[in-house]
Parts: C-alpha cells; sequence; structure tokens
C-alpha cells in the first residue's frame, strides 16, 4: 500500500470514529435525539437563564425527567413550562417533559425549557457548557449548549 492510499484511509477512519462520537453526544441506543441545544445569554440580574432544544423520541414513549449542568454554571436545575394564566405568563416547575415515540418535542422560549437557577457567572453569548439530561427510561445524554444572545 503506497503512503499515499495509507494517508488517504487514515483521514478517512479519522473522520467516521470523529463523526461517530459526535453523534454519539446527542443521540443514545434508544433512538432519542436532540438537536438545537441553546441558552439565552443572561446579565445576572437574577441569577438564572434558561436552555431550549429539540427532543426526538425514539422506539418508545418516554419524558425527560431531569438535568444537571456542573456546580460551576449553576446552583440548581430544574424543568419547567410557561403557560398563561389570566393573560399572563406564569413559569412553573414540571416534574417531566413526555417524549412521544417517533415524535418530537421543542423546549422553546414561552414554552417548555430547562431553568438554570443560581447562576455562578453570567452567561455570555459564545460560551459552551455540558448539560445532562436524564430521561425515565434509563438513557441519559450529555449535550453541548451554547449560549446566544438573549
Amino acid at each position: 500500500m503506497s503512503e499515499r492510499t495509507r494517508t488517504a484511509l487514515m483521514w478517512i477512519l479519522g473522520v467516521a470514529v470523529l463523526g461517530a462520537g459526535i453523534w454519539m453526544l446527542v443521540k443514545d441506543d434508544d433512538g432519542l435525539r436532540v438537536t438545537d441545544v441553546w441558552a439565552r445569554s443572561s446579565p445576572m440580574v437574577d441569577g438564572a437563564a434558561a436552555a431550549y432544544m429539540n427532543i426526538q423520541g425514539g422506539a418508545e414513549d418516554d419524558a425527560l425527567v431531569s438535568a444537571s449542568v456542573a456546580a460551576d454554571v449553576a446552583g440548581k436545575v430544574e424543568l419547567h413550562e410557561t403557560r398563561m394564566v389570566d393573560g399572563k405568563h406564569s413559569m412553573q416547575m414540571v416534574l417531566g417533559i413526555d417524549i412521544p415515540a417517533g415524535g418530537s418535542v421543542a423546549l422553546e422560549p414561552g414554552g417548555y425549557h430547562i431553568m438554570l437557577m443560581g447562576l455562578v457567572e453570567p452567561l455570555e453569548p459564545g460560551e459552551i457548557f455540558d448539560t445532562d439530561l436524564v430521561f425515565e427510561s434509563g438513557a441519559t445524554i450529555t449535550v453541548e449548549v451554547e449560549v446566544r444572545e438573549g
């Protein structure tokens, strides 16, 4: 095998391994997929921020039951939902977010979201931090959250 062929094969293998590693960050064995993960920047006025994403269900119904971040990001993480109550937006904690088999759920402003409370420092646009998502099925998916201008 020529040096050129060997180099090309090593490059292809490297790209394949990298691609598989990235895929595993956002997909678990049950088919759950998490995409478009981001958090709103926070000026630290209230020490809180929200994270959003799209979750695609796998082969069976499931539910997102908790999320966590490193202690150097926030002191507390909860699942929340924003609802209209008496003509005003009201945010409340939820115990889980149902993910239908083969369906998808958007965690987005004005709806379900992951609430980060007790921020250690303001979230600045361009920063990235990891969030662990835990599902009722026992699956855990770690995603990278990109902070965007809020």
